[in-house]
């Protein structure tokens, strides 16, 4: 058998064809080679016939430029040799292939066998053997379907069973489902019920705990004052009527010396010459310097016995004890006898500098207030003015101290709403801004412990808001001190003294 590539030309394969002298020639392909391959020999894809090649030419279709592939009849069947011809005949009918060729073991091509051939020597008497074998085979084949079909009704009766069974256990099972799902919703319901119970019985303990907490401090910070109010009071009127005593005795002792010193002066006058003795005497009281000094000494007492009379009357003052709880003061007369109080600390002493305060006064009216609970404040806020600038100035040289002295700045102004305005500010090292929003929180602290009980703010506020309908804030820059400011009603009205009280 002659075969050409699929790449050869028409030319070559007439020339071909003419040389070796056949009607028809095998166009193959080169086999891929590589692992997985059986066999590397050239596969047959079409078939040339010399009627082909006429047809082609006779055409005029570029037969010098065309290939193989563009004339060839294909597909082509393959046949293995020992195939009978009714094997062939039915292979080449599923292929649809007009041509087959025949291979060997080795699968090299062997002949060529068209459709038409096969036709034409097929037997008749092997034609009917082979319809009475495909009638026999069909006869069986419908018997075992038959029979497959009746296991299939079977099985698919026992299917549907089956299939009820399912139904009814699914249907079983989904209203268990359904009746354990209401189950757990009403227990789940329960449990929320119960839940929010709980929860407001806890937010109720809080809110009672925190109203117990703040009426404890109230109470432990009320009587704390209430016995420095009374104890201020005893001492300042123990001293009182001593001091009022002297000072009421200085004028007339003054007078008195006055007199005395005059006659001395009469006598040194009429008797210029004293006696030995009296010389003596006058030499050894420096009568000259006595005389000079004593007049300066009672000045100063008078002076002694005023400012003692000052400071008794700011204890009186911050006390109030003896005054209406609720009456119209000067707030600024508070402020004063507040810093009387807290003079002792900011004066200079032995390891601390001085403190200066700046009063930066504005024009007040008398306001509506329970004046021992707002000196009660001012006393609170500045203490802790206090403790901030000696705080800070323990961690500063005496040249910084010196450079930027510690101070705290008391402004006071009426605001435009007919509100009183009062500012404590400090030059400490402020207040971090995390704990700025807790410094008003009861027992909230953050000096060492034994320094401080976390009540003095969390009453301060409690004493502007609750009992002045006022305001307490604060305002810190860290490292540039704090502010706190105090805004109050200047008059209070019934409903104002209703809740306050």
């Amino acid at each position: 058998m002659i075969t050409a590539p699929k790449t050869a030309s028409i030319t070559d394969i007439s020339l071909l064809m003419k040389e070796h002298q056949v009607t028809y020639l095998v166009i193959v392909e080169a086999a891929e080679s590589g692992p997985g391959v059986v066999s590397s020999l050239p596969q047959p894809v079409g078939l040339v016939t010399n009627q082909t090649l006429l047809q082609y030419r006779s055409a005029r279709l570029g037969s010098q430029v065309a290939r193989a592939e563009a004339l060839m009849q294909a597909p082509l069947c393959q046949l293995h040799a020992e195939a009978s011809l009714w094997e062939a005949h039915q292979l080449m009918s599923q292929q649809q292939a007009q041509y087959g060729v025949v291979l060997n073991d080795a699968l090299e091509l062997l002949g060529l066998v068209s459709q038409t051939d096969l036709l034409r020597l097929l037997d008749p008497t092997v034609l009917v053997d082979l319809v009475e074998s495909l009638q026999q085979q069909t006869t069986d084949l419908a018997s075992q379907l038959s029979c497959t079909q009746t296991q299939l009704n079977h099985e698919q009766a026992a299917h549907h069973q089956t299939q009820l069974t399912l139904e009814q256990a699914q249907a079983q099972f989904k209203a268990k489902i359904k009746e354990r799902t209401a189950e757990i919703s009403q227990i789940n319901e329960s449990l929320k019920k119960d839940l929010r119970k709980r929860q407001r019985v806890e937010k109720a303990l809080r809110q009672t705990l925190e109203t117990l907490q703040n009426t404890q401090a109230q109470l432990i910070q009320q009587e704390r004052m209430a016995g420095l109010g009374q104890l201020v009071a005893g001492i300042a009127h123990e001293i009182n009527n001593p001091v009022n005593f002297i000072h009421g005795n200085l004028t007339p002792a003054s007078q008195y010396v006055h007199d005395l010193l005059g006659l001395i002066a009469q006598f040194q006058q009429q008797y210029p010459n004293p006696t030995p003795i009296i010389q003596a005497e006058m030499d050894a009281i420096e009568l000259d310097f006595l005389t000079e000094d004593f007049p300066k000494l009672l000045d100063s007492m008078q002076v002694g016995t005023e400012r003692i009379r000052e400071i008794v009357k700011s204890l009186r003052n911050f006390s109030r004890l003896d005054e209406a709880e609720f009456k119209q003061v000067d707030v600024h007369e508070g402020i004063d006898s507040t810093l009387m109080i807290l003079h002792s600390r900011l004066k200079e002493r032995a390891g601390h500098p001085g403190i200066r305060v700046v009063k930066a006064y504005g024009e007040l009216p008398k306001v509506d207030c329970f004046a021992s609970q707002l000196n009660q404040v001012f006393l609170n806020l500045l203490s802790n003015a206090i403790d901030a600038v000696e705080n800070h100035d323990q961690q500063r040289s005496l040249e910084a101290i010196q450079a930027e002295p510690g101070t705290i700045r008391i402004t006071t102004e009426v605001t435009d709403q007919n509100w009183v305005c009062i500012r404590i500010a400090d030059n400490g090292p402020g207040i971090p801004e995390n704990i700025r929003a807790q410094v008003f929180d009861p027992f909230f602290t953050t000096k060492p412990v034994g320094q401080g009980t976390g009540l003095g703010l969390s009453i301060s506020y409690q004493i502007v808001q609750d009992k002045h309908s006022g305001s307490l804030s604060c305002r810190s820059v860290p490292a540039q001190g704090a502010e706190f400011t105090i805004e109050i009603p200047v008059e209070q009205t019934a409903h104002q003294l209703a809740c306050g009280e």
